[in-house]
């Protein structure tokens, strides 16, 4: 009897959600949400999650979202602030039915489809070789050295690696791991009561459990480029003395869905993390995604892409989200060229830094600790490091000024202009050594004296005839006639300036 029963419930709710969806899907002449509009017009060209969707409310209402999950059996899960990831039963709903169901409350902001990302990498998986030409390279690479005579990083800095994970016991890695001061591993215990039990290393945000160890490799290889460890062994991050913290978003089908990489930037953001390498790609914009950005005290570097696509054109996100707190990077070669498979943008894409036969750690495989890589996913963590070391000398700096550093001291190069934003390449010694308050330029002042006097006229005879260089300080203030460049026809105006012919 009780079975009975059972079966004319299941079959008469069946029966009222069919009825339901009926009523509530939109004919053609009624008005339909800008957000719905996007999707009808859109369905078969967006990639999504068949079965959730991330939700945004104008504020938290627990009654509400309990009234969702019981008459609609949707699971509902915070995700940060009012926003919200809400799985169904695609036996019941399609995605399509749940927006149109949500689009009546007033208290839904927005809904959008859990859309999916791509990775950036291009491995090769080539044997290990002893060279690592991005800090070597005298020209075209990122002008490093000289800043670890000064620091090779602060351990207290982390830098958050939002990915496949981190095979954190690599031998590169010892000591450069980031683990919860607040969890005991393995004792089946929430001790922080964050929400996540044994998170020692970070969290699994793909697959929902306390293992976020790599079983990829570009999580792993991203890693190395950031922070792998000064040890006698294998190779040298950018930043060897920073942590860096695996956050796995990739589930085990390897795909990477938006829900997942809210949660993990948010674990981030709440342990005090501040700055994020996010090496993945979508061309589907969400709000969600730009809006948790955009409040983040945090900076968060981002490859470009690997489909030579102008992104001023074709958006690539999350690098072309307009926000002050992000760095899209391009990749270059050893030669200072675009990398071949390199996206940029006059507008969209910042800085480059390299990407092509960049050497890094990788999940070990017949005795190989390293292998050879190559993509934009590649090139943003030398960013990422860089932004690690500015931390490590002054923890002050917002993300605004850190981002100002690294673009405004980028190295320029003939085969970017017009390309990227700042047509120049990461040089971590420039942005390093950046004066935030640069002293004001004086026209003609060449010895500091605050005046223009005819010993400045003297000085400027000095450098032209090659008895004495002029100070590279000086340098701006010598270019009188404001055309970049230093030469006789400034000291042709300075004389006259000081003759009383020309004002300068």
């Amino acid at each position: 009897m009780k079975k009975d029963s059972l079966k004319l419930l299941t079959s008469v709710f069946f029966v009222f959600i069919t009825l339901f969806l009926f009523f509530i899907t939109p004919k053609a002449d009624e008005h339909v949400p800008e957000f719905l509009q996007f999707f009808f017009s859109n369905q078969t060209s967006l990639s999504y999650d068949e079965n959730s969707i991330v939700v945004n409310f104008h504020h938290s209402d627990s009654q509400f979202i309990d009234y969702l999950q019981n008459n609609y059996l949707f699971e509902i899960t915070f995700l940060y602030d009012t926003t919200y990831h809400l799985i169904f039963d695609e036996n019941f709903y399609s995605i399509a039915d749940v927006l149109i169901i949500l689009q009546d409350y007033p208290l839904v902001n927005f809904a959008e489809p859990n859309y999916t990302f791509e990775s950036l990498a291009l491995p090769t998986n080539e044997a290990l070789y002893s060279q690592q030409w991005a800090y070597n390279h005298n020209i075209y690479g990122i002008n490093i050295v000289d800043v670890w005579s000064e620091t090779l990083g602060n351990p207290d800095i982390t830098v958050a690696i939002i990915d496949t994970g981190i095979f954190y016991t690599h031998i590169d890695f010892v000591q450069r791991i980031w683990t919860n001061p607040n969890e005991i591993p393995d004792n089946e215990i929430d001790d922080d009561q964050n929400g996540y039990i044994d998170d020692y290393y970070g969290w699994d945000f793909g697959d929902n459990n306390n293992d976020p160890k790599d079983e990829s490799g570009h999580g792993t290889f991203i890693a190395g480029i950031v922070a792998a460890a000064v040890n006698d062994w294998g190779i040298t991050g950018t930043a060897p003395g920073v942590k860096m913290m695996g956050l796995k978003v990739e589930n085990a089908a390897g795909e990477i869905f938006l829900h997942s990489i809210l949660n993990a930037i948010n674990y981030g953001l709440d342990q005090g993390v501040r700055i994020f390498n996010l090496s993945f790609v979508s061309t589907h914009y969400s709000i969600s995604f730009e809006n948790l950005l955009a409040s983040a005290d945090a900076i968060f570097l981002c490859g470009a892409g690997n489909d030579t696509i102008n992104n001023d054109i074709t958006p690539y996100y999350p690098a072309s989200y307009d926000l002050d707190n992000i760095i899209s990077v391009a990749s270059i070669n050893s030669n200072g060229q675009l990398s071949w498979f390199s996206n940029y943008g006059p507008t969209s894409v910042h800085i480059a830094a390299p990407g092509e036969n960049i050497l890094s750690t990788w999940i070990p495989q017949g005795g190989y600790w390293h292998a050879l890589g190559q993509g934009t996913s590649f090139s943003a963590p030398f960013v990422a490091g860089v932004a690690a070391l500015l931390l490590s000398k002054d923890p002050d700096l917002t993300p605004q000024q850190v981002r100002e550093a690294i673009l405004m001291s980028s190295k320029k190069l003939p085969s970017l202009d017009g390309k990227i934003t700042t047509g120049g390449i990461l040089d971590a010694y420039a942005a390093y050594t950046y004066n935030f308050d640069p002293p004001t330029i004086i026209l003609g002042d060449l010895n500091g004296d605050d005046l223009v006097t005819i010993s400045d006229l003297i000085i400027l005879r000095q450098h032209f005839a090659g008895i004495e260089e002029l100070e590279e300080l000086y340098l701006p203030s010598a270019d009188i006639n404001q055309d970049g460049s230093v030469t006789i026809s400034d000291l042709i105006k300075l004389r006259r300036y000081l003759a009383g012919l020309e004002e300068l």
